[in-house]
């Protein structure tokens, strides 16, 4: 603990800290540090979590215990790592997670007091993924409201409302950029992930040079190296891009020839293989290119974690916006403008299949792909992510609940291995999280960044694409918090200033959505029609 602190201290962390603290203690506004009143809470273990300047929170202790048992052994860790029958994780705390899900339940609004109760329990990085959701979920009330608007006036792909859309993107988007760094500064955590990050344990030095300051051995690795290790890296992303994005462009073929241009037998039948393919291949290649992405971060031997962290989630995501988004830009920029071209092209085949005109309208198969992937998939997305784990743990303890009772009325320990029946509990449980998955806030910022993505590229199509987005925003932060406290294990705390890479992301995106908004007018809107086949 000391030692950390010390390392805080030369990083400038505790001089933030105070400076928070002081602030608040004068009666400054600080929503984020400070809480001068909780005794009319009711989420009373909630409260009894907080930490203040010079107190050890939950997460913190549990960060130190973790980075002692986990760390490099250079910087006095045990270099323990999880895997092989070793598990590294702290267990949940029941009551704080009834009573976390049930307050939010009752709640609106979350809250900067709520945030700092999770950043004292579960650490910065947890508090800040909810600060990002909820900020997002307030601001899609604009565009909502804009295509509430639209959908009722009866406009279709308005030029208005494109142009609303992209600065809707930048505005929330610098405005999070800001307000991260202002919760970064009152939460006292601005440069941690510079100043205070732990050196991974399976980071492998090619030397040791001496500390100019203190004259210590520290481990190096060489920056050509890693550069190299990085052009190979990208070169092996970019091939395993280009066949995911050739599967999801083979699948999009054949849903659309089966869907819009075969009239043969068993049409109803044939139709869903696209389905049966997606359902069965796009996950298992996916698998491959997270586990080729993972193998090539661990190549390129990252010192710190949050370096390593930063460059695994620009890999993913890559796979991450092409199975996401591709399928809606084949739809609007390939197969629309070019819908007469393929089918005069099927026609010269049509005595091996029996081919029809397509008659949806462009608009329609646009309109109706975005609503599908907008709300059908997100909402199975909360069903699937929480629901259903839920469930499949209830289902699961009771199961091992009746078999351990069983055997313990056909047979009895010796007296030497008798345990308590708190013991036996307690062992029950740690051995029932140790088989649930590990929490990463991955998954969640990449449904988020895809749904960001969907909502500025195509609400023009679908002006209620925002509104679909907000409600299932205010599910979704009550459906990762559920998710959190019973269907993964307990996160491990980690101190972090920004969302990461994600931003880099969402503004890539932003750029985007000036371009695709305006493709989407001069193509679809009554107006202009230019791109549309005659």
């Amino acid at each position: 603990w000391r030692r950390a602190r010390l390392h805080d201290w030369l990083g400038g962390m505790v001089a933030l800290r105070r400076a928070a603290r002081d602030a608040g203690a004068a009666g400054a506004a600080d929503p984020y540090e400070v809480d001068a009143d909780a005794r009319d809470d009711p989420a009373r273990l909630l409260a009894a979590d907080a930490a203040t300047a010079d107190e050890i929170s939950v997460a913190e202790r549990q960060r130190l215990v973790h980075r002692v048992i986990t760390g490099a052994a250079d910087d006095g860790g045990a270099a323990v790592r999880s895997g092989g029958g070793v598990a590294v994780l702290a267990l949940h705390d029941a009551a704080f997670n009834r009573e976390w899900v049930r307050h939010w339940a009752r709640k609106w609004l979350v809250d900067g007091r709520d945030l700092r109760r999770i950043r004292a329990h579960f650490g910065e990085e947890i508090a800040l993924y909810f600060a990002f959701l909820q900020s997002y979920f307030l601001w899609l009330a604009l565009p909502a409201a804009a295509g509430v608007a639209v959908r009722v006036a009866g406009g279709g792909f308005a030029w208005p409302l494109a142009a609303a859309l992209v600065v809707w993107t930048v505005v929330f988007t610098e405005t999070w950029a800001r307000r991260e760094a202002d919760i970064a500064t009152f939460w006292g955590v601005h440069g941690v992930e510079h100043a205070a990050d732990s050196r991974r344990a399976a980071f492998r030095p090619d030397a040791h040079v001496p500390d100019p300051a203190t004259g210590e051995p520290v481990p190096v690795f060489s920056p050509v190296r890693r550069w190299a290790r990085r052009a190979l890296g990208v070169g092996v992303i970019a091939a395993l891009a280009s066949v995911l994005a050739a599967l999801v462009a083979a699948i999009f073929a054949l849903q659309t020839f089966f869907g819009e241009f075969y009239a043969g037998p068993l049409a109803s039948v044939l139709g869903l293989a696209p389905v049966v393919l997606f359902s069965a291949c796009l996950p298992t290649y996916t698998a491959v290119c997270t586990r080729a992405a993972l193998a090539l971060t661990e190549y390129e031997n990252y010192e710190y974690e949050t370096e390593f962290a930063a460059q695994l989630t620009v890999k993913l995501f890559v796979f991450r916006f092409l199975q996401d988004q591709l399928y809606l830009f084949l739809t609007a920029w390939v197969f629309v403008p070019y819908r007469d071209s393929f089918e005069r092209w099927l026609s010269r085949g049509s005595q091996l299949a029996a081919v029809k005109s397509s008659d949806t309208p462009a608009t329609a198969m646009v309109q109706t792909l975005l609503a599908g992937f907008v709300v059908t998939s997100q909402a199975l997305s909360l069903v699937t992510e929480t629901a259903v784990p839920l469930a499949l743990r209830w289902w699961t303890a009771r199961s091992r609940r009746a078999a351990a009772s069983a055997s313990a009325s056909a047979a009895t320990l010796p007296p030497a291995a008798a345990c308590s029946p708190a013991q036996l509990q307690f062992i029950a449980r740690a051995a029932e999280e140790t088989r649930l998955p590990e929490y990463s806030t991955f998954e969640d910022y990449a449904e988020m960044a895809s749904q960001f993505g969907r909502v500025a590229f195509f609400s023009v199509a679908w002006p209620l694409a925002p509104l679909a987005a907000f409600v299932n925003n205010w599910f979704e932060l009550r459906g990762d918090a559920a998710k959190i406290a019973g269907a993964t294990q307990r996160p491990i705390p980690r101190r972090v200033e920004s969302i990461g890479p994600w931003l880099g992301a969402l503004r890539l995106m932003c750029w985007l959505a000036s371009i695709t908004n305006a493709l989407l007018v001069y193509q679809f809107n009554p107006a202009t029609g230019l791109l549309l086949p005659p």
